[in-house]
């Protein structure tokens, strides 16, 4: 059985630009080291519109390029 090497995890914060988000991610998923690699993400609840916070975590919860994904809502703006 090969053994599989992790890398090092990747933060990804998330704010409300949707489309900056996908074009990041996109690229993320092109390295073929994705694969093999730990994925955080970090969405403020408190934007301005709450739309597009749901769709920016219905776009993550659909992601499944990583070797294992995390997503931290957080309920305090960080900025």
């Amino acid at each position: 059985m090969k053994k599989i090497d992790r890398y090092a995890p990747v933060a990804v914060f998330c704010y409300d630009r949707l489309d900056k988000l996908k074009q990041l991610v996109s690229s993320l998923k092109q390295n073929e080291e994705s694969y093999n690699t730990k994925i955080y993400f970090f969405v403020d609840l408190c934007s301005k519109d709450v739309s597009i916070t749901n769709e920016i975590i219905n776009y993550l919860e659909n992601i499944d390029d990583f070797f294992e994904k995390e997503i931290i809502l957080r309920k305090k703006k960080y900025g």
